[in-house]
C-alpha cells in the first residue's frame, strides 16, 4: 500500500509526486524499475522525467531516467534501468519513498 505525502500538484506538469511504501524493511539492489498506468486513472499521457526510489532506513537511493511519454504508444508501460544507485546517511525510518517528476 502506497500513501500520498502530497495531494496538491500530483502528477501535474512541473511538480514532483512523492508515495510513501511503509514497512519495507529490505529492498535489496534495484537494477530495473517498471512504471505504468492502465490508461483509465491518471491523464491521458504524462511526460515522466525521473523516478527517484529511496529507502529511508538504509538510506540507499536510486536514480531512474525516463524522459518520456507513458501513454498508448508504450502501451502505458516502461522498463527503466537504474543509472545510479548511491549510499547516504541512514534515516531513523522503515520506510521506502517513491518521488517522481
Amino acid at each position: 500500500m502506497a500513501y500520498m505525502i502530497s495531494r496538491q500538484g500530483q502528477f501535474m506538469r512541473g511538480h514532483q509526486t512523492t508515495l510513501l511504501f511503509p514497512r519495507l524493511p529490505f529492498l535489496g539492489e534495484l537494477h530495473l524499475l517498471h512504471v505504468g498506468s492502465d490508461g483509465n486513472s491518471m491523464p491521458a499521457s504524462w511526460h515522466l522525467r525521473q523516478v527517484e526510489v529511496v529507502h529511508l532506513h538504509s538510506g540507499q537511493r536510486w536514480v531512474f531516467d525516463c524522459h518520456g511519454w507513458i501513454d498508448k504508444r508504450c502501451s502505458w508501460q516502461r522498463v527503466l534501468p537504474a543509472v545510479s544507485a548511491v549510499a547516504v546517511r541512514a534515516a531513523p525510518a522503515v520506510n521506502s519513498a517513491l518521488m517522481m517528476s
